[in-house]
Formats: C-alpha cells, sequence, structure tokens
C-alpha cells in the first residue's frame, strides 16, 4: 500500500511541479531563465544531486520489481514508480547528507584577511 500511495503522490507531485513551474516562468524575461538553467548546469552541487537521484531512481524500481515478483507487492505500475518515487527520494537525502563541506569564497577569504587583527 505504501508502495502505490507513493505513486499516487509523485504523479501528483510532478503535475503541481510542472504547473509551478510554467507559472513561475510567466514572470521572468528570457536572460533570467538563461541564466538560471546556466547556472544550474554548472552547479556541481546540482549534478551530484541530480546523478545520485537518478541512482536512486533505477535502485528503487529494480527492488519494486523484486518485491513484485516475491509477491510482496503487486506488479502494477503505479507500485513501480511509487518504489522509484522512494529511491529517488532516499537518493536526494544521502546525496545532501554526504555533500562535502564548500570552501569559502574568496572574497570571504579577502574580507577576513581585512579584519584580522594584526599581530
Amino acid at each position: 500500500k505504501a508502495a502505490r500511495t507513493a505513486g499516487i503522490s509523485s504523479m501528483i507531485g510532478t503535475g503541481l511541479t510542472g504547473a509551478m513551474l510554467a507559472s513561475k516562468m510567466q514572470n521572468i524575461e528570457r536572460e533570467g531563465y538563461e541564466d538560471r538553467v546556466y547556472r544550474l548546469y554548472y552547479n556541481e552541487g546540482q549534478n551530484r544531486v541530480d546523478e545520485v537521484s537518478g541512482l536512486g531512481v533505477v535502485l528503487g524500481l529494480a527492488g519494486s520489481f523484486i518485491c513484485a515478483r516475491m509477491g510482496l507487492i503487486p506488479l502494477s505500475g503505479m507500485h513501480l514508480i511509487g518504489g522509484a518515487a522512494a529511491g529517488s527520494t532516499i537518493g536526494v537525502l544521502a546525496a545532501v547528507a554526504t555533500m562535502p563541506p564548500k570552501a569559502p569564497k574568496q572574497s570571504v577569504n579577502i574580507v577576513m584577511e581585512q579584519i584580522k587583527p594584526s599581530s
């Protein structure tokens, strides 16, 4: 039942996310849209989360399929989507939990050098 509920929730969430994105993009000029796409494309943290989340989707889908073959859950599309959604969620959480700490930006280092007391 949990896998089916996750599948339904992910379908509803995907639809709502698409509607909210379309609404938000109506108020952004093309240059702002292209800037956001560029920043996301070259953001190492975002790319890492995307990769780990994608792996989670594959593992969740495989896990759901194996559970269905063992008779633990029905072999239905909604159960498989639910497994993929759960895997994606676990992948995002794992990527965020294991994210390496970011180094301070160069501008922060310059400011810190300026305010550091002289010895």
